[in-house]
């Protein structure tokens, strides 16, 4: 029998080649969890940009709301999120489209919020629409 009192260089390796695809693994999974909570807090901005400007027009009745389709912007600094009427061209910002339209005596808003922007498009959509009477 052969005295072993450590492990031989073949053995170091295969432990050294083990361990770094467990830590390549493993960081994979929180980078990807990473991209996926900021996806979802985009989502969730977004859908927060679109109800607050369904809520501010459906408190109004068909009556007084006449048809129109505006556009505006909105984008985070930091804690703070601005919102101009002016394309500002920074990376991570928002474009709510208000579509309002007649339909007989009753009025159709849509509520429209695209974000994601990169190189000049928005791949991701959020899209509310109402219909509002009296």
């Amino acid at each position: 029998m052969a005295n072993k009192n450590g492990f031989t260089l073949i053995e170091t390796i295969i432990g050294v080649t083990l361990l770094s695809f467990v830590i390549v693994s493993v960081l994979g999974v929180f980078s990807q969890i990473q991209l996926n909570t900021r996806y979802v807090n985009d989502k969730n901005l977004a859908l927060i940009f679109a109800e607050s400007r369904m809520e501010e027009i459906l408190k109004y009745p068909a009556s007084i709301l006449t048809a129109t389709s505006t556009i505006d912007y909105a984008y985070k600094t930091g804690n703070s999120i601005h919102v101009q009427a002016a394309n500002p061209n920074k990376s991570d910002q928002f474009r709510r489209t208000i579509n309002i339209t007649a339909a007989g005596s009753l009025m159709n808003v849509q509520v429209t919020v695209e974000y994601g922007y990169k190189n000049l498009i928005y791949p991701f959509r959020v899209s509310l629409n109402s219909r509002r009477g009296g």
